[in-house]
Order: structure tokens, then sequence, then C-alpha cells
């Protein structure tokens, strides 16, 4: 399968451009120019073009129209189904509320993966657990009565 990557020259050739330097010989050619745009910036001006088929479609606004899941889950179908439309990077963060890199990172899981990839969550950054789910619940129940997580009793609000 062939990605769908674009990059946008009226995009790329102004950051290219910007805050750079240029000199050029008496014939017309270029001999140096710096570019200061950060290599986030540069990535940030590949465009990966969403096409969905059919099955996509429906089980993105099948999973948008049923049951709970995740809400970053469900704004990241959003972001597909709305770039599949062609709305543009900006409207889809706006229109879906989150930000640009979101919109961005979701569709190059896409174009570079799958539909799979592109709504599950990554693993984030972060210190290792200190403790297993079965470590802390040992923890939890061998805690002195006092230091324990205690139930809420309703009567003990006047209900």
């Amino acid at each position: 399968m062939q990605a769908r990557i674009e990059v946008d020259v009226r995009e790329v050739l102004p950051l290219l451009g910007r805050e750079g330097f240029c000199a050029w010989t008496h014939a017309g050619h270029p001999i140096q120019l710096f570019i200061r745009a950060s290599m986030e910036e540069a990535r940030m001006n590949v465009r990966y073009r969403v096409e969905l088929n059919q099955t996509e479609r429906d089980q993105l606004k099948a999973l948008l129209n049923g049951g709970r899941h995740a809400a970053r889950k469900l704004k990241r179908a959003q972001i597909l189904l709305a770039a599949d439309a062609d709305a543009s990077d900006e409207e889809i963060a706006r229109s879906v509320g989150v930000g640009g890199s979101t919109v961005y990172r979701t569709k190059r899981r896409f174009v570079l993966g799958n539909l799979e990839a592109a709504l599950r969550e990554e693993p984030r950054p972060g210190a290792d657990r200190k403790l297993s789910g079965k470590e802390e619940a040992l923890l939890v129940a061998t805690a002195e009565p006092a230091q324990r997580p205690r139930p809420l009793d309703p009567g003990a609000l006047g209900g």
C-alpha cells in the first residue's frame, strides 16, 4: 500500500525563506541558504491525506453513535471523518476542540498505519508503575483499618 502523503509547496517555500539568508552570485545563482526552521516546523508542513473506504467510514460513525468510549478515541474518530471530508487542519482542530498537532498526529498514524493505529492510545512518557495491580490491591487490603479507604455510607449524609 502506498502512503498518501502530500507536501503543500505554498507552505514549504515560505518556511524555507523565513528568517533565512540567501546570497546570489552575479549570474543569479544561490550560493548560501540558512534555514532557521526547526525540524518540527518542517515536519508539520507534510500533509497526510486521509481517504477512508466505506467500511472505515461506517466503523467510525458507529463508534460515534453508540456506546461508551474514551473521549480521546471519539475525538480521533471525528478528526478522521472531517479529514476524509476534505476539511482543513485548522477547521478540524477548531470544530473538534483539539490542537493542530493532534490533528496532524492522528492523520499521520492513519496514513502510515491503519484505522486501529489512528484510534488507539499511544504509551505516554513517564515513570513505570512501582506496584502492579495485584500488589496495589494487596497493599490496600492489608493497610491499617484507619488508613483503608471507606465506602460512602448513604445514611451518613442524612438520606
